[in-house]
């Protein structure tokens, strides 16, 4: 909260020096402030979608594995639970999910209903797909452990090809943020080393409007920039 304050402050006066060189421009302040919040929440959750992915794709090659050498289903699916708490603690979103199917099924309800449950509350397009092929394989009677099979190597590749585009997109998304800065660090630049240069721009209501202006669309055009980068991700 106070680190979030912090970055409200800071940020905003930058833009009151660099767009209006005047203590009004803490006016926007809690505009600032909001879009510093909802920033901050949107990348917590990409976060914690990236890490539900993760761990969904290791529970998947625990049971497959599990599956492959012999071990039933309902047992398959306890042990990733085991494994994966082991290794991401209990707290883990994907455990505590595990522990719901593995507990709801020990009452006898069907494995595939759970799942079906489970992939709509976790807004994640990879679960509510693997959900839809179980209740599929139960209805048509297919053979599970060459269902999850299968589903698991194409589900892996998907999985690898998303993480090659990360790394190919490393280098790009540095170069956006710096693009990013670039306006405000021109802004800045020629307001620190060229005297009245821009003089013209400020403390008057043309200057204030063209300067208002160029503030939306600069903030636009970074709003564009982010957007696009969560599609290119897949977060949207």
């Amino acid at each position: 909260m106070l680190w979030r304050i912090g970055k409200a402050l800071g940020l905003t006066g930058i833009i009151a020096y660099s767009f209006y060189r005047s203590p009004w421009g803490f006016i926007l302040l809690p505009l600032v402030y909001w879009w510093i919040r909802k920033r901050d929440m949107q990348l917590q959750k990409d976060k914690e979608t990236r890490l539900l992915y993760d761990h969904f794709m290791d529970s998947l090659k625990l049971v497959n594995s599990s599956l492959l050498s012999g071990m039933s289903m309902e047992n398959a699916w306890k042990d990733a639970e085991i494994e994966l708490k082991a290794l991401h603690g209990a707290k883990d979103t994907m455990v505590k999910m595990l522990e719901t199917l593995n507990k709801r099924v020990q009452t006898n309800e069907p494995m595939e209903a759970v799942w079906l449950e489970l992939a709509r509350d976790s807004n994640l397009e990879e679960i509510q797909r693997f959900a839809d092929i179980m209740a599929f394989g139960k209805k048509s009677g297919a053979n599970w452990k060459e269902l999850i099979h299968k589903t698991v190597l194409r589900m892996e590749e998907k999985y690898d090809t998303s993480k090659q585009i990360e790394v190919l997109l490393a280098q790009k998304r540095l170069e956006q943020k710096i693009m990013n800065l670039m306006p405000l660090g021109i802004i800045l630049f020629l307001s620190l080393t060229t005297g009245d240069y821009l003089d013209a721009l400020y403390h008057n209501v043309f200057g204030v409007g063209c300067m208002s202006l160029c503030l939306v669309i600069y903030g636009v055009a970074y709003g564009m920039a982010e957007q696009l980068q969560r599609k290119v991700l897949h977060y949207e």
